[in-house]
């Protein structure tokens, strides 16, 4: 009996993270960053192509950052994307007291490497 009025105290979770949205454009396509701050590895990346209401989902691969201070997103399985195609955030942090206004990134797609700044919304 006891269990039973204890379990919907147990099945009750709360988000323990706020997303931030970060945004940026490239070739026009609009890139959006949902950074998740208190927990990284939520964090994801939406692209959405010039006149195509499909997007291209890509999620981290970890979910921490990496000694090397990076963060790496790969295509998510249903994503239209090519499987070599990722996102890395670099030079970034666990955790923050204040979040940047500017992220950096390097975008990998077909072989060749661009540079991109995400904007904090």
């Amino acid at each position: 009996m006891l269990f039973s009025l204890l379990l919907p105290v147990a099945a009750y979770s709360q988000k323990a993270y706020e997303t931030i949205p970060y945004a940026a454009r490239f070739n026009g396509q609009q890139i959006k960053l949902t950074f998740a701050d208190g927990y990284i590895g939520a964090s994801e990346v939406m692209v959405t192509k010039a006149g195509r209401k499909k997007k291209d989902l890509f999620i981290a691969d970890q979910g921490f950052v990496g000694k090397d201070r990076q963060l790496k997103f790969s295509a998510y399985k249903t994503s239209s994307a090519a499987a070599g195609d990722t996102f890395v955030l670099t030079d970034i942090e666990e955790f923050y007291d204040e979040l940047p206004k500017v992220i950096r990134c390097c975008y990998k797609k077909g072989g060749k490497r661009y540079s991109i700044r995400f904007i904090k919304q």
